[in-house]
């Protein structure tokens, strides 16, 4: 029955049906984001269909279905224009977070040099900064600690320049942490006291709580 509806008219009622999922689904939209988001791609409506690809993927990122998440980023960053460098960057650096629960160093790699690239297209410190913690995060991951310590001290640098307290804490935390791992204890618990002072005057508590743990 579907192959014999006309194409133009199978987009018109793709459109239909993600409308009407939209509109019924109330406080469970979450539990359809992608299937919505099938039906605005078949329905030829991308840039809607991105919005809950990207949707999709988080809330799959957030129940760790980590494959799933995966391929609903991927859909979306093959959907966004590619003139639309932050669109990109925002995809690149949901994808690169799961890449980076998996281990999947290879494909990681690849989405830290397209992040660092299109946030120095962009002119973004703020961006930059993430991009920096990221691969600051990476080379610990992959025991690569001088250079973390390179990446780590960039990161700090642009998180400043930025005024991005909530960045220049986590990569104090992410850094002692490194140094502690790598037998630092004196300057390992330097750079978490300054995590520390950092979350709590401007309470960020969720990474306050990581900060004590560590300490």
């Amino acid at each position: 029955t579907y192959e014999s509806i006309l194409k133009r008219v199978r987009k018109a009622y793709h459109g239909l049906v993600a409308e009407w999922l939209i509109q019924h689904s109330e406080e469970r939209i979450w539990e359809y984001t992608g299937l919505i988001a099938d039906h605005l791609e078949l329905a030829g409506k991308t840039e809607q269909a991105t919005i809950y690809l990207y949707q999709a993927g988080e809330r799959a990122a957030n129940r760790y279905a980590n494959d799933e998440a995966l391929r609903y980023f991927t859909r979306a960053l093959a959907l966004t224009p590619e003139d639309d460098l932050a669109g990109h960057f925002d995809l690149l650096l949901a994808r690169e977070g799961v890449l980076n629960l998996i281990g999947d160093r290879v494909a990681q790699e690849r989405d830290l040099n397209s992040l660092k690239q299109i946030a120095e297209s962009i002119g973004d410190v703020r961006r930059q900064a993430d991009t920096a913690l990221r691969r600051m995060i990476y080379l610990v991951e992959t025991s690569n600690f001088a250079e973390a310590e390179e990446s780590a001290t960039d990161a700090i640098s642009l998180a400043q320049a930025a005024i991005d307290l909530h960045c220049e804490a986590k990569v104090n935390l992410h850094w002692g942490r490194s140094l502690w791992h790598h037998g630092k204890s004196v300057q390992a618990i330097s750079r978490l006291e300054t995590a520390l002072h950092l979350t709590q005057a401007h309470h960020f508590q969720e990474i306050e709580a990581e900060v004590f743990r560590n300490l």
